[in-house]
């Protein structure tokens, strides 16, 4: 063993008291950064009812001594939305119990708590999976995400901001276009206020700046949005860079093809009316201990979530706009 003159080394050892993990990236779409969240879900349910009521007719100019008086008609019924589970465990020995206590024992005392460590993993893979459901869905189970409703219009685009040719005022009128769509095909109902991207086209409208002002694409976009937004409803309030807009994602979820090659830019509103999602309180819980296994010389502890599919009750209110990724 090392020394140090008349000292063993680890004498002259100092423990810092952080214990340095993996670095982790934020799951948006499971936090409710993206969508918003309501931890009102009852385990056990299979799925989640939504009341619709729908009213039509139209109303009438009446001569003076007209009778009949045009009537509305009203009519209620259900949405119906998938309540998934999703699941891990971790195992932990009688071996790794004697070896725990034998290190909390010592003066050295190890900061590193193995069942802790392996149910922070559990909780970890769970969340990724809700995350990856809020957002893509399942298509196994017949349901969609954010990123991917069926129902929701697409404009797959031609045009690339990725190209060298493509100047800052093209790639502001192609994006802008697309925004002010929205308002005109659902007559000026729905605005929306976020657009999701993929990081390379975050990172390109921080960076690439107006030839004639001191601003970039990104920070003229905002402020004439908000500026719009103080005459008229909506305007883009945030542009977020995430990971799942890319191409290379949306292929691997099924979302497109292989070698399609384009990132998506969804567009929204952050309005509960148009977007929500239900989860269980607490997000995630163990299995009771009734139903923790014995194997042997080591315990399973199953760990479980309970989250609805993302609900779109309008989905007029969201665009999907798919361009060339970056080469």
């Amino acid at each position: 063993m090392p020394t140090g003159g008349t000292f063993l080394y680890r004498s002259l050892q100092q423990r810092l008291a952080k214990v340095i993990g993996r670095r982790l990236k934020t799951l948006h779409f499971h936090n409710g950064d993206l969508i918003p969240n309501f931890a009102d879900l009852t385990p056990g349910v299979r799925t989640v009812i939504q009341e619709e009521v729908l009213d039509y007719g139209e109303a009438g100019l009446m001569a003076p001594e007209a009778a009949d008086i045009p009537l509305v008609a009203v009519e209620a019924q259900d949405a119906e939305y998938r309540v998934v589970y999703p699941m891990a465990g971790f195992s932990y020995s009688f071996q790794e119990s004697l070896t725990q206590q034998a290190a909390e024992s010592d003066p050295y005392i190890t900061r590193i708590n193995t069942r802790r460590s392996k149910m922070q993993g559990a909780r970890r893979v769970i969340e990724e999976r809700c995350n990856d459901v809020a957002a893509y869905g399942e298509s196994g189970l017949g349901f969609t995400g954010l990123l991917n409703n069926a129902n929701v219009t697409l404009n797959d685009s031609t045009f690339d901001p990725f190209d060298a040719a493509s100047t800052p005022d093209q790639i502001i009128e192609w994006f802008l276009n697309e925004v002010g769509g929205v308002a005109v095909d659902t007559n000026n109902v729905e605005h929306p206020t976020v657009a999701l991207v993929s990081t390379e086209l975050d990172n390109l409208f921080d960076r690439k700046r107006l030839p004639d002002a001191p601003e970039t694409i990104k920070s003229f976009i905002l402020r004439t949005q908000r500026e719009r937004s103080q005459r008229v409803p909506g305007g883009i309030q945030d542009i977020i860079g995430i990971q799942e807009c890319r191409s290379s994602r949306l292929e691997a979820k099924g979302v497109h093809s292989a070698g399609n090659n384009k990132d998506r830019i969804a567009l929204y509103d952050m309005d509960p009316e148009n977007l929500e999602r239900h989860i269980m309180p607490g997000l995630m819980d163990m299995f009771p201990e009734d139903w923790v296994e014995t194997r042997g010389g080591r315990k399973i502890y199953p760990m479980y979530s309970c989250v609805s599919e993302t609900i779109i009750p309008f989905p007029g209110a969201i665009r999907y706009l798919d361009h060339p990724k970056k080469p």
